[in-house]
């Protein structure tokens, strides 16, 4: 789960729902606490990532290591986040 903000991993029911199954979860957060998602820093809030920042190969990585050590079932890995309302 990605979140640009909220800490939507700490919530309650996302808790019980992970301790209920055999789940892995990773709640990776950008650079500067930030996603380095094509938004031009105009369009930003906050903060930025540094420049160069690739958020998709950070993800990549992330994923290929967890299987590597077995840790995650490389059929069963799924990513999801929190909307940025891109245009």
């Amino acid at each position: 789960m990605q979140h640009p903000g909220r800490r939507r991993h700490d919530d309650a029911d996302v808790v019980a729902a992970v301790a209920k199954r055999d789940i892995c979860r990773l709640f990776p957060d950008g650079l500067n606490h930030a996603w380095a998602d094509l938004r031009p820093d105009s369009k930003r809030a906050g903060r930025t990532p540094p420049k160069g920042t690739d958020d998709v190969a950070f993800i990549v990585r992330l994923i290929e290591k967890y299987v590597a050590d077995g840790t995650a079932d490389p059929r069963r890995v799924y990513v999801t986040g929190i909307s940025t309302a891109a245009p």
